[in-house]
């Protein structure tokens, strides 16, 4: 079975967040390619602006009538539950049952979580406790829950979702496994070379196995960053100037769990990912200036190659 791929809509341009025509015009042509899935990032604070990730997935929702529509990952922690539960149903309504939740912990920008008042050392538990609270409002007849940090008492939110749409659990380190092996319909992973994602893979196995679940029930995943340009130096001379400032770090600590290279090196890239177990690749373009490039790059030069 060959992987599926997505994109996500470049977070931010420059110092600023691109021009929402720039973004719709990205978006009509995902919706037209055989892209999987859109992607948006979420930080309410960050090295750089972002757009609010649910009200830009809305916006994707009327502009898109094919594409799966999905957060990469969503910050649960910061949120209210019930405003969360009604803000994701109302989107997959409105995509006409096409949402993916991705969630995760973050935590590598400490002033976001202090400017909406949530200790980050909170954030984990507050994550399990929402994704149980979700999946609560999401079903049947009024909501209970009583835990640490969600007090819900007789909640019956409307609208439901047609159909709850599937949690996939983002992270890298062992926390984030098990909870994607307790509470994820799929993993995505992060930040991992392809014998860390197959390493990563057996343990979820196991801690399914473990937990009584079959693992096939957790799809695998990978969100990776990705520069692909005619020639290696060029890619390789972009991303070095592009990844590292994105996140404040070094590149040379980033690079070797990115894709980059010339279109044949990304495919076999890809290829050594997908033997590691990734079903699914959330594809970030790595580039200065957002354009259809990046995206036409994929479709066009690297994904054929895993059909042939």
């Amino acid at each position: 079975m060959f992987p599926s791929f997505g994109y996500v809509m470049p977070p931010s341009e420059g110092f600023d967040v691109p021009d929402p025509e720039k973004l719709w015009e990205i978006a009509q042509a995902a919706d037209e390619s055989a892209l999987d899935h859109l992607w948006v990032s979420d930080h309410v604070m960050f090295w750089h602006p972002m757009y609010e990730a649910l009200s830009l997935l809305s916006a994707l929702a009327a502009r898109t009538r094919r594409i799966r529509l999905g957060t990469a990952v969503l910050l649960l922690a910061m949120r209210n539950p019930v405003l969360a539960a009604k803000t994701l149903a109302t989107i997959e309504r409105l995509s006409s049952g096409r949402l993916t939740v991705g969630v995760g912990i973050g935590g590598e920008f400490p002033p976001e979580w202090e400017a909406v008042g949530v200790p980050t050392k909170t954030r984990a538990r507050r994550t399990d406790e929402m994704i149980e609270a979700l999946r609560g409002l999401w079903g049947d007849g009024p909501y209970d829950q009583a835990t640490k940090y969600v007090d819900i008492k007789r909640v019956d939110l409307y609208p439901k979702p047609s159909k709850p749409p599937e949690i996939w659990i983002g992270g890298r380190k062992q926390p984030a496994i098990e909870r994607a092996a307790k509470l994820g319909d799929g993993w995505m992973g992060i930040f991992v070379t392809p014998e860390q994602y197959a390493d990563r893979m057996t343990l979820l196995s196991e801690l399914c196995e473990n937990g009584g679940r079959d693992p096939s029930e957790v799809f695998p995943s990978l969100y990776v960053w990705t520069c692909i340009a005619e020639t290696t130096e060029e890619a390789k001379r972009q991303a070095s100037l592009l990844l590292g400032n994105f996140y404040n770090t070094p590149f040379e600590k980033l690079e070797r769990f990115a894709v980059i290279g010339d279109p044949e090196q990304c495919a076999s890239r890809f290829r050594e990912f997908a033997d590691a177990g990734v079903k699914h690749f959330a594809v970030a373009p790595i580039t200065a200036e957002v354009s259809l490039e990046p995206l036409q790059l994929l479709t066009k030069e690297v994904m054929p190659g895993f059909t042939e």
